[in-house]
């Protein structure tokens, strides 16, 4: 059974000069990686703009209906010093910001359009994979056991779940108002999306490390 939640850390606000500066835009945004320091650099996407979680959907394809259209040209640039990302971590675009989440445990929020800081909020563990978004609500899941819901506004945690030592490495994935994922304990459970409340839990024998998917009603994930 998961522990108690305990108290997590607040969100900060940035001051510009701990921002040392990237972006291409048309209209959508896909952002590539450097490590040490580490720098963003969106480039168009789609015409929607959202990119609300890995490879944009539930079912992971990474396909967009759109068409893009020549120049590109650099919009903005964002630098992170000291700043890691998992090798499988890609950037995630909801509400007109970009979120993207690090080694050493922070969740960034950047103004998609200007590249401005928003807001950063700092977990206890490192997070290796992306977050996701939906219903106004930031959704990472961290080494240290915990997955953490912010308001995707504000950065502030709305709840926190611990669900296991075996820590994890993936992505969530939400459909409606649950969000999925699985552990290195081998746990693969499903939370409200609104409070963090577990809906359901199973083990499947096999550490998970992989991102789960949807399609078809069904939850697909490898172990």
């Amino acid at each position: 059974m998961p522990a108690p939640n305990r108290l997590i850390p607040k969100p900060r606000r940035l001051r510009r000069a701990e921002w040392p500066a990237v972006a291409f835009s048309r209209t959508g945004m896909r952002l590539l990686r450097m490590l040490a320091p580490l720098a963003f650099f969106v480039v168009a996407l789609n015409s929607s703009g959202a990119w609300p979680t890995l490879r944009g959907g539930p079912e992971h394809s990474g396909y967009v209906d759109a068409e893009l259209k020549r120049p590109f040209r650099l919009a903005w640039a964002r630098e992170f010093a000291g700043e890691r990302l998992g090798t499988a971590m890609e950037p995630i675009v909801a509400g007109n910001k970009v979120f993207a989440a690090t080694h050493s445990g922070n969740l960034y929020a950047i103004d998609a359009s200007s590249g401005e800081p928003i807001w950063r909020f700092e977990a206890s563990g490192a997070f290796l994979h992306s977050p996701a978004a939906a219903n106004n609500v930031v959704v990472a899941a961290s080494v240290d056991g915990r997955i953490y819901g912010l308001g995707i506004d504000s950065g502030k945690p709305l709840w926190s779940r611990f669900i296991t030592r075996g820590r994890f490495s993936a992505s969530p994935l939400i459909v409606q108002e649950i969000v999925i994922i699985g552990s290195r304990a081998g746990e693969l459970v499903a939370l409200n999306i609104k409070d963090g409340s577990i809906v359901w839990q199973s083990s499947v024998g096999a550490p998970i490390r992989q991102s789960a998917a949807f399609a078809d009603g069904k939850v697909f994930v490898t172990a």
